[in-house]
């Protein structure tokens, strides 16, 4: 279990108080094949770890990601970045940023962390070749797709186990 923040993590209250809050409901509800929350003391950056889901390109692996909060949070949104390589449309291979509309034109304030972990868990599940991070992958998932299913199982198993 990670450690809980403290309050000394963040000058902006409504910032802390908000990620606090989130971390509870999360450890109490987890979202299904994810646990995340705080680095030691911090509240802007968390562990997140995602376990591949039964049936999907993933199963079986683990995949390690940093979700980065700035103090404008809620206001503006998070950064995820995966740490374990994964061969994905929507994750850029050298940064493993995670592309999608929630993480920028589309954030609104009422999106929570559990909001973010549902979606990059949906896309784990079914990726958005419409919204590719990297267009050669956007290429392939379309017309090659048991080319790009057998890429993406072989990283998993080179690098998720």
């Amino acid at each position: 279990m990670l450690a809980q923040a403290s309050t000394s993590s963040s000058s902006n209250s409504t910032f802390a108080t908000r990620l606090r809050r989130e971390c509870v409901d999360l450890q109490q509800n987890p979202v299904p094949y994810t646990f995340a929350g705080p680095t030691n003391d911090n509240l802007k950056t968390w562990l997140v770890i995602f376990e591949g889901s039964p049936g999907s390109l993933y199963e079986n692996g683990t995949f390690f990601a940093t979700l980065l909060f700035d103090d404008d949070y809620p206001f503006t949104p998070p950064t995820l970045e995966f740490r374990t390589r994964i061969y994905h449309c929507n994750i850029y291979h050298f940064t493993g940023q995670m592309k999608h509309d929630m993480f920028d034109k589309g954030w609104i304030p009422t999106y929570t962390v559990r909001d973010i972990l549902r979606k990059a868990s949906e896309l784990l599940v079914q990726c958005e070749p419409d919204n590719c991070a990297m267009k050669e992958l956007e290429i392939q998932y379309k017309t090659q797709r048991e080319e790009y299913n057998k890429m993406a199982r072989l990283w998993t198993d080179k690098f998720a186990r």
